[in-house]
């Protein structure tokens, strides 16, 4: 049983490391660090739903033992999402409408890339919006299958970013939304069959 979080962890190198790595082989130094100062920024949302993790699976594993609280599983999942969403949505908005100033004075060579990091912060959210996708399957079915669902995806993420990342940041960027989405799709097909 310990084998399998731990080999999901260090499946995650590939997301966390090598994506550097192949875009700036395949592209150069200055895009590469386009590409990481764009997903750090995303990050920010990662980081702000981050705790519930640390609540949300023995919170979720108690209700799921009891016979009758499925029903409270849903509520509490919708709650989380909507308020996640919502409340990123806004700041994302904020964000779009003062981009030119926020990029100029923080970051002004990421200025030309303002739009392609909307975009992607709007992929972000949405996934994070999902942050108890994955502590709601750990509850349900276990380590085994969300270990062996996050090294498939992230062996296809460093084929798919492989393949994708000569053509430019933007096609890097899509091969993270393509795993990101491909994730919380199975995941969220996985709880809701067992649910």
């Amino acid at each position: 049983r310990v084998v399998w979080p731990w080999a999901a962890a260090v499946s995650d190198l590939p997301v966390t490391q090598l994506d550097r790595v192949i875009v700036g082989a395949t592209l150069g130094a200055e895009t590469a660090a386009i590409y990481h100062v764009v997903k750090r920024i995303a990050q920010i949302f990662s980081q702000f739903a981050a705790p519930l993790n640390q609540v949300l699976y023995p919170e979720l594993l108690r209700l799921l033992q009891r016979d009758n609280e499925r029903k409270q599983v849903i509520v509490l999942v919708r709650k989380i999402f909507f308020t996640i969403f919502l409340t990123g949505f806004l700041a994302l908005l904020v964000s779009v409408f003062v981009k030119d100033w926020w990029i100029q004075l923080f970051m002004p060579k990421l200025l030309p890339f303002g739009n392609m990091l909307h975009i992607y912060l709007f992929f972000q959210l949405v996934a994070v919006s999902f942050v108890f996708i994955h502590p709601l399957a750990l509850a349900l079915i276990g380590n085994k299958v969300p270990a062996i669902l996050t090294l498939l995806t992230n062996v296809g993420f460093v084929i798919i970013l492989s393949l994708l990342a000569p053509n430019g940041v933007i096609f890097a960027l899509a091969a993270n939304i393509l795993q990101m989405a491909v994730v919380v799709t199975a995941k969220t097909f996985i709880c809701i069959k067992e649910c």
